[in-house]
């Protein structure tokens, strides 16, 4: 029951649908679509390191990265200032979804439930690095010419994980996928409704 609640509430629509509204959500719909294709084709390997990582979006969620480093430091721990900026990009997304959830604006809910997804796609690359450390960190350096500056490097080394790297970074990439799946669903399904309501109203 819990659950054909939250989905009859994530795929309510707001009261006031617009035609112009609707077709402008359409066109950000297919765009955030091919987009999407674009990260669920990246797989974070050694070949293929930075998949997922060179779009302009990777230098929007570094900002949230880097202030989330600040932000955690006020708890005095090492962990939780490392952890923080993998934490704080994915936390910016799901606190803005949530707010327009509130607003009963599920179309740009789905919108950041998309970016979130995107989020962990973004991070896989830097949990794989973990090993070899070859991507170059702010500063211009990387995790080898730097010790102890690499997030991953030091998160999974604290959790005993680091002989794992390959294997979290896995499962941060599948994870990201789908999320961004269910986000196409999510997206595609408040579209419909919004289509019958308009057709209703001719």
């Amino acid at each position: 029951m819990k659950i054909k609640k939250i989905l009859k509430k994530i795929f309510v629509i707001e009261g006031d649908v617009r035609a112009e509204n609707f077709h402008l959500e359409v066109i950000v719909f297919v765009i955030f679509l091919l987009w999407g294709f674009y990260f669920l084709g990246s797989v974070p390997s050694p070949q293929d390191r930075l998949a997922g990582s060179d779009s302009f979006l990777h230098n929007i969620n570094l900002i949230f990265h880097e202030a989330g480093h600040i932000l955690f430091m006020v708890f005095g721990n090492r962990f939780l200032t490392v952890l923080g900026g993998s934490l704080m990009q994915c936390l910016i997304p799901l606190i803005v979804m949530i707010y327009f959830l509130r607003k009963r604006k599920n179309f740009s809910a789905s919108i950041m439930f998309w970016w979130l997804g995107q989020n962990f796609v973004d991070l896989a690359p830097y949990v794989y690095d973990a090993h070899d450390q070859a991507i170059i960190l702010l500063g211009g350096g990387t995790g080898r010419d730097m010790p102890g500056y690499h997030d991953w490097r030091y998160l999974l080394t604290a959790m005993n994980l680091l002989p794992h790297y390959s294997k979290v970074a896995f499962l941060v990439n599948v994870f990201g996928k789908i999320i961004l799946l269910l986000s196409f669903i999510w997206s595609a399904g408040v579209l419909h409704k919004k289509f019958l309501f308009l057709k209703s109203k001719r």
